[in-house]
């Protein structure tokens, strides 16, 4: 996950199943900003397809962070995917990189494969 104010990385996750995953996520930027000496952000951006199931615990106002914005299979409306596209497709980053994979429906057809 990005921090959108500093530009940075801020947690990683891997998790089998979809509830692994956004939970590890979640732990993981605790642990990070407790490491660090860092308040938690005061707003998160995420999609509903994946964090819908905790609503009504840490993912609602006030809990966890001050302000939450879920966004229904609407990816392009989160700030945070510019920076996702940056890493992604950026030659200076991933895209220059041996194995790195095109997507073969990109709309910028040099982002395709080949």
């Amino acid at each position: 996950g990005f921090d959108l104010a500093s530009e940075s990385i801020v947690a990683w996750a891997y998790g089998k199943s979809k509830k692994e995953l956004i939970l590890n996520f979640y732990k993981n930027m605790v642990a990070n900003h407790n490491k660090w000496g860092c308040q938690l952000p005061a707003e998160v951006e995420c999609e509903s397809s994946l964090n819908s199931s905790f609503t009504d615990s840490f993912l609602q106002d006030g809990a966890m962070f001050e302000h939450v914005t879920m966004y229904t299979n609407n990816a392009r409306s989160k700030r945070v995917e510019r920076f996702f596209r940056e890493l992604r497709y950026d030659p200076e980053f991933e895209k220059s990189r041996m194995g790195w994979i095109g997507r073969p429906f990109a709309k910028d057809e040099t982002n395709q494969e080949g």
